[in-house]
């Protein structure tokens, strides 16, 4: 029989958020894969990830910001949801607006838990309301 919870997939290069993002998310009744590295959209579509909740700083680079104009430019990723959980907030804060019109929500480490759980489930809803 198929999982049908919400699958998320967590991209970040620090374990400690990875390990407390994958029990906390479990927890709360999600399907969670992880990568300490981003991964290419091909894996990506292979996982098939309800969202995406990731860092755009990896090893002090920037890394995600080309990944995350890649996933919206590509047919099936870019229709997955994205949730930025970043400490890079003097990046991200400027294009705040504009990535919400993305269907990419801003999450600013340290993050509080019943935020970023917010969030996930607003991108989630927002995504199955399109949907139907």
């Amino acid at each position: 029989m198929p999982d049908l919870r919400p699958h998320l997939l967590i991209m970040d290069d620090e374990p400690a958020i990875i390990d407390v993002l994958t029990a906390l998310l479990e927890e709360e009744g999600y399907r969670v894969s992880t990568s300490a590295s981003l991964l290419d959209l091909s894996q990506i579509r292979a996982l098939a990830p309800d969202a995406l909740v990731l860092e755009i700083m990896f090893a002090g680079e920037r890394t995600g910001w080309p990944f995350v104009t890649r996933a919206r430019l590509d047919r099936t990723v870019g229709q997955i949801p994205m949730v930025l959980c970043t400490a890079a907030v003097t990046t991200v804060e400027p294009m705040r607006e504009r990535l919400a019109a993305q269907r990419i929500q801003v999450i600013s480490k340290p993050f509080d838990l019943d935020e970023l759980l917010g969030a996930i489930a607003g991108v989630l809803e927002r995504t199955a309301l399109a949907d139907a």
